[in-house]
């Protein structure tokens, strides 16, 4: 494993530890006990983040916590340590991304972009956690990156099976599996819109409470872009709990053509044979649940799902398998 330059510890964290030896010193048993509750507990430095399926050389968004008052401005994205798959530790660069601190539930937090690496690292599980002294560190978070597939509407013939499409989205991430053997017409539409950089700033601008998520089309401002239209492609594939189907105008079954939707739950009475599913979520199924949570209001068509604010699926990639 390549060495790794670990930070010193902190002017707080050292002042805090002279305090607890001096205490431990007058007073044995009681202080021997705060001192192990407060330096052992995991509410030191904590990590967390909102899904685990991240893009390889993109964001990385975490949030650094602390609940100890004497070591809150000492949090620093520059802390955080990445063990990525070939056993190499990548200590994460401060980034422009790091927000000021915010108070919230009795935590001191900062929220930092943990993808500002010293070098890229390769596809695959990694670990992620904050180095808090030289030997002290805080819970890991372990996910996976996936590399950004090159050509892949070129490939879904023959390496179908090999390709997933990774939305990021304000949620967190959503990992999706494809079904080109059941719709190879709706699938390849959809690669080819990815490919091309349109669903990315786009929203889920329609959320049907307890029913689905539907996006692909409008921008944060409003307004509405398209594509050509595609036929429908009905199969066996059911609009099961996590499925992603294509939208379309309720009198035409030929009319889809960028907007898509998940199901929350269950549509298969409603849906199964009107539209085309052509994929189902892999990983990040309780993040198209937060999504499906977003305050709604009534809209002009007098359905209550219009978002009070959309949220946005910042980028949308099609990503090899590790």
């Amino acid at each position: 494993m390549a060495a790794m330059v670990r930070p010193s510890l902190c002017p707080a964290l050292a002042a805090l530890a002279a305090a607890s030896a001096l205490a431990l010193a007058m007073v044995p048993s009681a202080a021997a006990s705060a001192a192990s509750l407060l330096w052992h507990r995991d509410e030191i430095v904590q990590i967390e983040w909102k899904g685990t399926t991240w893009r390889v050389g993109g964001p990385i968004p975490v949030r650094v916590k602390t609940a100890v008052e004497e070591i809150h401005k000492d949090l620093h994205a520059k802390h955080l340590v990445l063990k990525a798959s070939d056993g190499r530790e990548r200590r994460v660069r401060t980034t422009a991304d790091e927000s000021k601190l915010i108070r919230e539930d009795g935590y001191w937090n900062v929220d930092c972009d943990a993808g500002g690496l010293s070098d890229t690292p390769p596809p695959g599980k990694f670990e992620l956690w904050y180095q808090i002294t030289d030997d002290r560190k805080s819970n890991s978070l372990y996910g996976t990156l996936y590399e950004v597939a090159k050509n892949p509407t070129a490939r879904l013939e023959k390496d179908a099976n090999k390709l997933l499409a990774l939305f990021e989205t304000d949620e967190g991430p959503i990992l999706l599996g494809l079904r080109p053997d059941k719709a190879p017409r709706t699938v390849q539409n959809f690669v080819k819109l990815v490919s091309d950089g349109f669903y990315d700033g786009k929203t889920f601008h329609r959320i049907r409470r307890g029913a689905l998520i539907q996006g692909g089309a409008v921008k944060p401002d409003g307004t509405v872009t398209t594509s050509a239209s595609i036929p429908l492609e009905a199969s066996d594939l059911g609009h099961e709990r996590g499925a992603i189907s294509m939208a379309r105008l309720p009198a035409d079954p030929n009319s889809g053509t960028c907007q898509f939707f998940f199901c929350i739950t269950s549509l298969k009475e409603s849906c199964d044979g009107k539209y085309a599913v052509f994929g189902k979520v892999h990983e990040g199924i309780e993040v198209m649940d937060r999504i499906a949570l977003a305050p709604v209001l009534v809209g002009p068509d007098n359905e209550k799902s219009k978002p009070v604010k959309p949220p946005v699926i910042q980028r949308v990639s099609i990503v090899e398998k590790p």
